[in-house]
């Protein structure tokens, strides 16, 4: 009943899409509006009762402590919002605050398979709400921004992201077959392009973790979304894991083509995301650089 709650209370500048599959979530909401926050998108958990146990200030929220983990991982805020049917009523908070707040709650929770949040009861899905949610929003990808261009880890960004554009033009080369209208590439060849392709992804997004964690300036679930990635390569590439860490010729490997051209969709669809995103945080970075420089001009004139 919430996944038909929810969308009806957005803005109708809000575009809610459900998922395609099971991925984990029960949509994403793109703010489309006039605002700074055009174009930003956040993932949403919706989790239905007929009454939620208030304890204290907050309403408890007992969910798995796997789902807590792909929440925060990715690029993209998830919402946790809890909807309950007796009253037609609903509250939400992001789950990193959540986590935030209490850290050691899921740090402490490592045999545990199960994690309760908790909401505070005054954050109850409203219209005054929805705009705090779109200038906390903006406000994360602002500060994450300022962050890294603080830290000067700006360019390892724009590597990585032209590392990943190269890795989604070689799996679309692969699709393809062919390196231009006339010159077909040989099956063995396309087959190591596209394996190396998805290689590549994963070292990108994991050097980049790596950069950004020694400037002091990480992205949260940065390193989880190259590991997810490796694991959906195993299950067409025996021991993916190795050759992403094996160097130069030689690595003997079993590959199940009709599993790898299946998953060829959702890699395009996964690189294309995290590429959208870097972008976006580039284009932050250069916002926040500019708007640092005008300062200190205004600073120099005074």
């Amino acid at each position: 009943m919430g996944e038909r709650w929810f969308p009806q209370q957005l803005p109708a500048t809000w575009i809610f899409q459900p998922p395609r599959e099971d991925v984990g979530v029960d949509g994403v909401v793109v703010i489309c509006d006039e605002t700074r926050s055009n174009g930003l998108e956040f993932r949403v958990q919706i989790k239905s009762r007929q009454r939620w146990h208030l304890s204290g200030d907050a309403l408890c929220a007992m969910v798995k402590r796997d789902s807590v983990i792909y929440w925060l991982s990715g690029f993209t805020p998830t919402l946790l919002v809890l909807y309950e049917t007796t009253t037609d009523r609903g509250w939400c908070a992001w789950v990193n605050q959540l986590v935030a707040e209490d850290p050691a709650r899921l740090a402490s929770s490592l045999e545990a398979k199960t994690v309760t949040l908790r909401v505070p009861a005054t954050h109850r899905l409203e219209p005054g709400r929805l705009q705090t949610l779109s200038l906390q929003l903006r406000a994360l990808n602002s500060r994450l921004a300022r962050r890294v261009m603080v830290a000067g880890a700006a360019l390892p960004i724009l590597e990585a992201t032209h590392q990943l554009m190269r890795s989604l033009h070689l799996i679309d080369l692969c699709a393809n077959g062919r390196q231009d209208d006339s010159q077909e590439i040989a099956l063995d060849a396309l087959l190591l392009a596209e394996i190396t392709a998805h290689k590549e992804v994963v070292t990108a997004l994991l050097a980049l973790n790596d950069e950004l964690r020694d400037s002091a300036s990480s992205i949260m679930g940065l390193g989880m979304t190259a590991r997810r990635y490796m694991e959906d390569c195993e299950a067409f590439v025996a021991d993916f894991s190795g050759f992403v860490r094996h160097t130069g010729p030689g690595f003997r490997m079993q590959v199940n083509r009709e599993r790898m051209a299946s998953f060829r969709p959702e890699a395009i669809r996964a690189v294309t995301q995290i590429v959208g995103k870097l972008a976006a945080l580039s284009l932050e970075i250069a916002r926040e650089n500019g708007s640092s420089q005008r300062s200190e001009i205004g600073d120099s004139t005074r």
